[in-house]
């Protein structure tokens, strides 16, 4: 059953400013686009990067982000700079095979939704940096 979410544009706009200032996102960066339209951070993921000048990037279908190896490799070869994700996906992602010289273009990686596990956060610091 399809379902609405009541909303002001104000606050959406006020969020995205915040996140626009917050984090220095600018013309040119290049933001993956991983949440289903369904779902609220959506407008997020589209918006931050279209009011700057950057580049929303999608996957090219979606059995690439239920697959962490081939989400890995579209992330990577997308030169993404700025990924919105939940922990799910992120433990997913340190978990397979990390390799140091993966990710080059990342320069943020912004997550909400569910808990993050601390260990997960080393793993990425002590293979990423």
């Amino acid at each position: 059953m399809p379902k609405g979410i009541v909303g002001r544009l104000k606050s959406l706009g006020h969020f995205i400013n915040w996140e626009i200032d917050t984090f220095g996102i600018a013309a040119g960066t290049r933001v993956s686009q991983l949440t289903p339209p369904t779902f609220d951070p959506f407008l997020r993921d589209v918006l931050v990067p279209l009011c700057v000048g950057g580049t929303v990037c999608i996957p090219p279908d979606r059995t690439t982000l239920m697959d962490p190896p081939s989400l890995i490799a579209w992330l990577d070869r997308t030169r993404i700079n700025l990924i919105h994700c939940v922990p799910f996906i992120f433990n997913a992602i340190v978990h397979e095979h990390p390799e140091a010289n993966r990710f080059a273009s990342l320069r943020l990686l912004l997550m909400a939704g569910e808990s993050l596990p601390v260990s997960d956060v080393r793993k990425w610091i002590d293979t990423y940096g």
